[in-house]
């Protein structure tokens, strides 16, 4: 997989892919924000010491019917210029919420659909037999 995976489908800006893994049925990408991501969060400069890293997970789209965790390292910083230490801001979730913004706008939405057609129906093919 590749971080032009990652940004494409699940919109995920900024962000390099580091593993993979499969634990009980779970997909879990791992994944660490790029370095211009990293600044204080709360003058937004970027002379920064990094001082340690945190997983944070966040619950986002599955794929099928899997469910698809991202594991973000959340770098922990000290801001040289306002002295704050703290962890950066995700942009891809609130503080204090679990899931991606993209996994609200599935809610309501079935995750597998059947349909009583025939696929040369929708995509307007012909089988051809050996």
């Amino acid at each position: 997989m590749s971080t032009s995976f990652l940004y494409h489908a699940f919109g995920l800006p900024g962000y390099d892919y580091v593993r993979q893994e499969f634990v009980g049925g779970n997909i879990l990408l791992h994944v660490r924000p790029k370095g211009t991501l990293v600044r204080c969060p709360c003058c937004r400069s970027r002379n920064v010491v990094h001082r340690g890293v945190s997983e944070r997970w966040l619950r986002t789209v599955p794929v099928g019917l899997k469910p698809v965790w991202l594991v973000v390292e959340v770098p922990r910083i000290g801001c040289a210029s306002c002295g704050l230490v703290r962890r950066i801001e995700l942009r891809i979730a609130e503080l204090t919420c679990r899931e991606t913004s993209d996994h609200s706008i599935l809610e309501g939405f079935p995750t597998v659909q059947v349909f009583s057609i025939l696929p040369t129906e929708v995509f307007g093919c012909h089988v051809v037999q050996a």
